[in-house]
């Protein structure tokens, strides 16, 4: 004869208990809270560089050129929107 559904494994009737059920879905949610904490940092810090590499370009395209790039950039993008909007 088979034992009853879930003996041995701290079951009554067949059922987890309670506590049993709170100490698992603690541990479950600790773990996802940091990853999802540490997942938020990551994409922040991808903005940081971006940012960050953008402002360098600007200062050396600023220093060194004279702002020529962002000049050329600038009407590049009015021309575009010149055409797109007829």
């Amino acid at each position: 004869m088979a034992p009853p559904c879930g003996a041995g494994t701290g079951a009554v009737n067949g059922k987890v208990a309670v506590s049993q059920k709170a100490v698992n879905w603690k541990d479950r949610s600790r773990r996802h809270s940091g990853s999802g904490r540490s997942h938020a940092i990551v994409l922040a810090m991808r903005y940081v560089i971006v940012i960050a590499a953008i402002t360098f370009f600007l200062f050396w395209d600023g220093l060194y050129n004279h702002g020529h790039y962002l000049d050329v950039t600038v009407r590049e993008v009015s021309h575009i929107v010149r055409y797109v909007t007829g």
